[in-house]
């Protein structure tokens, strides 16, 4: 895994682990995450599935210029902000239906979870996410034969990026001009 540039992939397979995790200490036994691949998921049950939805450049951190092996190498520091959606699907049984754990439950674990543990778990990463709002959960029904819901969220994770690469000078750069 790269330190200084963490690709999406990279992202996500921590940000699966960081989900298991917590899957895990809210005791959602069975749950499978994965890659969001597909918009309509038919028969699908227990999953959470990941997807990006966007990226920003939250804003340059910082820029660096120092000798390495007589050459001068120029270093720029920079916060990704990336938009996961998360996606929570459960079917509904109509047997023992008081008993049954929802997708919204499991997707109100999960915002629980990256608002403590799981944002301290992204933090041994080198990233982090902002607070999500307890209310930005959005559940949706489907209108198959099977009864299943879809509870989805955003979780936007910045992600620190840097780029290093060998400059000649640091010299400013006259431009040659004609005096008028």
């Amino acid at each position: 895994m790269s330190v200084e540039k963490k690709t999406r992939l990279e992202v996500q397979k921590i940000l699966k682990k960081v989900i298991e995790n917590g899957l895990s200490a809210f005791e959602h036994e069975g749950c499978e995450v994965m890659e969001f691949a597909n918009a309509s998921f038919q028969k699908a049950d227990n999953i959470v599935l990941l997807n990006l939805i966007g990226t920003k450049r939250a804003g340059w951190q910082a820029r660096d210029f120092s000798p390495y092996n007589a050459r001068l190498v120029a270093r720029e520091n920079w916060i990704e902000e990336q938009k996961w959606q998360i996606h929570c699907i459960k079917k509904r049984s109509t047997s023992n239906a008081n008993i049954q754990t929802t997708a919204e439950d499991i997707a109100d674990d999960l915002v629980t979870w990256f608002n403590g543990r799981g944002c301290d778990e992204l933090r041994t990463y080198g990233m982090a996410n902002l607070r999500i709002d307890s209310d930005a959960v959005i559940v949706y029904n489907d209108n198959s034969d099977l009864y299943q819901k879809r509870a989805v969220f955003t979780v936007k994770i910045q992600v620190p990026k840097e780029l290093t690469f060998e400059q000649d000078v640091v010299d400013a750069i006259i431009p040659d001009v004609e005096p008028i």
